[in-house]
């Protein structure tokens, strides 16, 4: 049954077989063609047709009845032209292009020409005069020679200029350094601030001679309470009560001496509620 199945559906089709033509391609857009092609084809090819030739310009061919006789090749209409500037005085000018304005013609000999009024003044001593009088021109920027082959730069750019010692604030100290030496200046007060609150808090919590003595007095009375009670004890301890009175005693004068030791070997003595932040 699935052998059956796995024939029946399948991919393959015997009509994949026959060829088909092929799909035809969509149709192109129309070509771009600019607006101004007219005018750009129009003006490229203007002009162009008027002077191919590189040599001399053209000129018209003689009738066929003047031909060339002997000792005739000084004149006539068959000599060329040795310029151009000769060709336009004989045939005029070129037949296209334009011509531009002629400037006048340099004045002969026997023209008259306006010459301008002489003077009598001494321009040598007037243009001394001027030059004296007038301010003093910009000399520009100093240039100097640094190479054997003549080679310039600008002074300034060479450092050799002292341009920074004409500025305003030559000499002094810059802004970041006057603001870091007062930084500085105000956490050393703070910090010496902080050091003389832990002095005085320090100088607080000490003990005074006066009180030390006080409380060695104080500590040895109470001694001498309780090693008389201590010594009337009973010497037979057979109970549990007698046992735990007597233990309790000897702690009792076990701390005071311990205190009494401390005071007299220590000469300063600070009071503070927790010792482990007293340095």
């Amino acid at each position: 049954m699935s052998a059956n199945r796995a024939v029946r559906f399948h991919n393959e089709n015997i009509e994949n077989l026959i060829p088909k033509p092929p799909e035809p391609l969509p149709p192109k857009p129309p070509r771009f063609k600019s607006k101004f092609h007219a005018a750009v084809r129009d003006e490229w090819s203007t002009g162009k047709q008027c002077h191919l030739s590189m040599g001399e310009a053209e000129t018209h061919l003689p009738p066929p009845d003047r031909y060339l006789r002997k000792h005739t090749g000084t004149g006539g209409n068959h000599i060329r032209a040795k310029s151009a500037k000769t060709h336009r005085e004989v045939h005029g000018p070129p037949p296209c292009g334009e011509t531009g304005n002629k400037r006048s013609s340099v004045p002969r000999v026997t023209d008259h020409v306006i010459s301008a009024p002489k003077s009598n003044r001494n321009f040598v001593h007037w243009n001394a005069l001027t030059q004296m009088r007038a301010a003093p021109g910009d000399r520009g920027e100093e240039r100097m020679v640094d190479q054997p082959n003549g080679s310039t730069q600008l002074v300034e750019k060479a450092g050799l200029a002292p341009k920074f010692t004409f500025k305003k604030d030559f000499g002094r100290s810059p802004a970041y350094l006057q603001r870091m030496r007062a930084e500085a200046a105000e956490e050393a007060k703070r910090w010496e601030e902080e050091q003389e609150a832990e002095v005085r808090r320090k100088e607080a919590m000490k003990l005074s001679a006066e009180e030390k003595d006080t409380i060695l007095q104080g500590l040895r009375a109470n001694w001498a309470v309780v090693n008389q009670t201590y010594q009337g004890l009973s010497l037979l301890t057979d109970t549990l009560y007698k046992r735990q009175r007597k233990a309790r005693v000897e702690g009792q004068l076990n701390q005071l001496e311990r205190f009494i030791q401390m005071l007299e070997q220590h000469s300063m003595i600070y009071i503070t509620d927790n010792p482990y932040q007293l340095f």
